[in-house]
């Protein structure tokens, strides 16, 4: 099983006196995040090809399965954490009102 190290999720805005992330800690999740992406999807490319390889043997095939679920759930959550990056990241750039940016 495939383990991954993600950032805690941005969710909504950050709360009244809670200190924002900066863009460049933004600009570092948001590459890892897309690392994560690449690799997962890469993995997940792996598992499909090599389910195709194994032909009738079903003991190799449930286990490419379950691999290949976990490799699809994990993608689904870097997904996720990426779009939530993302938003915060642009968030971050829009100037707030009342600042002098």
């Amino acid at each position: 099983s495939l383990t991954t190290t993600r950032p805690a999720p941005a969710r909504g805005r950050a709360p009244a006196g809670e200190r924002r992330r900066s863009p460049s800690t933004l600009r570092h999740l948001l590459r890892q995040a897309e690392a994560d992406l690449h690799r997962l999807s890469d993995r997940q490319a792996e598992l499909e090809a090599e389910l195709t390889a194994v032909g009738g043997d079903h003991v190799a095939l449930a286990d490419l399965g379950k691999q290949l679920s976990a490799v699809s759930a994990d993608l689904a959550a870097a997904e996720v954490t990426w779009l939530e990056l993302a938003e915060e990241a642009e968030r971050a750039a829009t100037p707030r009102p009342g600042s002098d940016g």
